[in-house]
């Protein structure tokens, strides 16, 4: 008996001391710990200003904390404490929380009930949900803000797996839509003076969507595993036309080899269906071309029989005879593959003769250049949207503020996406399974400069950035600090605490969300 209670005594010491910090691993200095700030459980994420520190804690609401005291000394001090924010939902639960760097507010997500704007003296300004200012019913699953003078502009990730969206929509059950409003009139303490804009959909996106971040006119998302892709916002409002090609109606996969050979084929066994008029041209692809092409060659072209069409490159621009194929440039660099057959095409191939193939461009939106935007929301909208027969482009309507349907730019990732973080037009993509960290540099026109992957041995939960510090929440194993000094990450150490969820770097202050509450810890970093 006595021998089991001092291996249960060491047991427990053992599993206390394990959650004790340590002594920082690398070249960290630290100046000051403070002791842990206990938010009643597990803290979920933070944000933090030059004088304030606002936590989500779980199911204990959120908390506002004063960083400094009357002599201007770090000594955080509970200033609120925000619960019971909605009688009609039991939960409470705030699992992330902006600071917006504007106006006197804060944002506040309780995923798939609410978004509460709030002061940041804690009182409540509006909120999002329940079908106040909503979005196709508000299954919220992220959301980010872009801050400008007068207005504020909420961007949201919303479920329609949860929420099933309205049939007029046009949303995909078991997807995921970027819904924005852009709150006018904004004053913090007026706030039935607000005036919303109607809630915008400018994506509708892989149900394993789960993460955004903005930046300076740029929206990162995170897709599961399938990687990264960044969204450009619009100065000016637009008029997208796509141009569906038979390919893509036709879920056909194109195929571009190294020797530029282009292919095309169905998984599914579909055709695509011969010309039921001569004078009839159908777009096959649609292509990214490095310059003028001068032709196209090598045709094979086979019916759903496996048997070889005839085929031939029309120099005329379609007014040659028989089955044929033919270019036809409509932007620059881009250019329609035209056809014409008098047999369902099952697969096919060919190359672009005289230049280079840069990229398959069957789901392009292209801007209408004769739109005519008036500044009129509703008519502009009607405008662009409504069909030929009733004046319109039959288009897809974006006002300036939204989305522009085409990616900027992507790229793929190990593991899930957990985090992401951007700056300076370079995005930081937090990754599940051990897979560490992954940055992305891009160019001004989406190109990828260069690509970083560090970290690895370490799942990252939150990532930020302050003058350089760049600090990474790596879960059980506590907080990673680099030097990241424009396109070079340099390992700078390792701090342990418990559980790491969300990270804030602000003046070589570290201030981390943990399962146990909030970590302040101060380091020297000489810049």
């Amino acid at each position: 008996m006595k021998f089991n209670l001092i291996l249960f005594a060491g047991f427990l010491l053992l599993a206390t001391t394990c959650r004790l910090p340590s002594d920082p691993i690398g070249e960290i200095k630290i100046i000051k710990r403070l002791d842990t700030i206990n938010t009643g459980g597990n803290c979920l994420d933070l944000d933090v200003n030059d004088s304030t520190l606002v936590a989500a804690a779980n199911f204990n609401g959120f908390f506002i904390y004063q960083l400094y005291d009357s002599s201007n000394k770090l000594n955080p001090k509970e200033v609120f404490h925000g619960y019971d924010l909605d009688p009609n939902i039991a939960d409470n639960q705030i699992e992330k929380v902006i600071l917006s760097k504007s106006q006197d507010i804060m944002v506040l997500l309780d995923q798939y009930d609410k978004i509460y704007v709030n002061r940041l003296d804690g009182s409540p300004v509006f909120f999002l949900g329940d079908e106040s200012w909503d979005c196709l019913g508000g299954a919220w699953t992220d959301v980010v803000i872009d801050d400008q003078d007068t207005k504020i502009k909420i961007m949201t990730l919303i479920n329609h797996g949860v929420q099933p969206p309205e049939e007029e929509a046009g949303l995909d059950l078991y997807s995921k839509s970027i819904g924005w409003q852009s709150i006018e009139n904004y004053t913090p303490f007026s706030p039935d003076n607000l005036s919303f804009n109607k809630c915008e959909f400018s994506l509708n996106l892989h149900d394993e969507t789960d993460k955004m971040y903005f930046d300076d006119g740029l929206l990162a998302i995170g897709i599961g595993e399938q990687g990264v892709k960044v969204y450009n916002q619009l100065e000016n409002s637009t008029c997208f036309k796509k141009i569906e090609s038979e390919s893509l109606v036709n879920d056909f996969h194109i195929n571009i080899s190294s020797d530029l050979t282009i292919s095309g084929y169905s998984w599914i066994g579909k055709s695509i269906s011969a010309n039921l008029d001569e004078n009839t041209a159908k777009i096959l692809v649609v292509l990214e071309l490095q310059e003028q092409p001068t032709g196209i060659s090598n045709l094979e072209f086979f019916d759903p029989e496996n048997n070889l069409i005839n085929f031939e490159f029309d120099e005329q621009n379609g007014e040659g005879d028989g089955n044929r194929v033919w270019l036809e440039k409509i932007d620059e660099q881009i250019y329609m593959i035209k056809y014409y057959s008098d047999t369902e095409i099952a697969r096919f191939q060919f190359n672009i003769s005289g230049t280079e193939v840069l990229s398959d461009l069957n789901k392009l939106f292209f801007p209408i250049i004769d739109f005519n935007h008036t500044g009129d929301y509703e008519a502009d909208k009607g405008s662009c949207e409504y069909g030929i027969l009733l004046g319109g482009y039959g288009g897809i309507y974006e006002p300036a503020g939204g989305l522009s349907p085409n990616e900027f730019s992507s790229f793929d990732t190990p593991g899930l996406v957990n985090n992401i973080f951007m700056q300076n037009n370079t995005v930081f993509a937090g990754l599940s399974a051990s897979n560490g960290c992954k940055m992305a540099v891009l160019g001004s026109a989406g190109n990828l400069l260069k690509i970083t992957q560090f970290a690895s041995g370490y799942s990252i939960r939150g990532i930020h950035n302050h003058n350089g510090l760049l600090a990474l929440a790596a879960g059980h194993d506590g907080v990673l600090l680099y030097d990241w000094n424009s396109t070079e990450i340099s390992f700078k150490g390792r701090i342990d605490m418990p559980y790491a969820n969300a990270v804030k770097v602000l003046n070589n202050i570290i201030y981390v969300a943990t399962e146990d509450g909030i970590e302040i810890i101060e380091i020297d970093n000489p810049q």
